[in-house]
């Protein structure tokens, strides 16, 4: 009985987890604005990728959006990686899954990686040259355990 409730412990273990911000006012996400989100993993991963999300109207005018994650984890080290969502492929095609007006966009920023038991704190904020990136409706941080 023991063993068939660790089993069901294990196996009900957050495989997906998933942070997000969709209080952008009038669908702009402010450029100078980190948005910070807190992460608890309940036990050690050997394999975890770590996506960036992102919600955007259909056709929001761009293609890529250049971003800034900063990891802190539960050791206290601190890693910033600074990576691009691409809404488009170089053919033009989406890579954004939509339904009607409304798109997303999930783009890996680091896979396969240990994820140690504790408290991680992200922080996600975009780089664009202007005020804000228009036609926004959500990012976030997503992590998926694959092993």
């Amino acid at each position: 009985m023991l063993l068939l409730f660790v089993i069901f412990v294990f196996a009900s273990c957050n495989k997906f987890q998933e942070r997000v911000t969709t209080d952008f006012q009038d669908n702009r996400w402010i450029s100078d604005k980190w948005q910070e989100y807190t992460v608890v993993m309940p036990a050690d991963v050997e394999g975890a990728t770590i996506n960036v999300v992102f919600s955007h109207i259909y056709e929001p005018g761009y293609n890529e959006i250049p971003v800034s994650v900063k990891i802190k984890s539960p050791d206290g080290k601190d890693e910033t990686i600074n990576a691009k969502v691409l809404l488009e492929d170089n053919s033009g095609k989406s890579l954004s899954d939509c339904a009607g007006d409304v798109c997303d966009c999930i783009t890996a920023i680091k896979t396969d990686v240990p994820l140690k038991k504790g408290t991680y704190i992200f922080s996600l904020k975009n780089n664009v040259k202007h005020p804000f990136l228009p036609n926004a409706l959500a990012a976030g941080i997503q992590i998926n355990v694959s092993r």
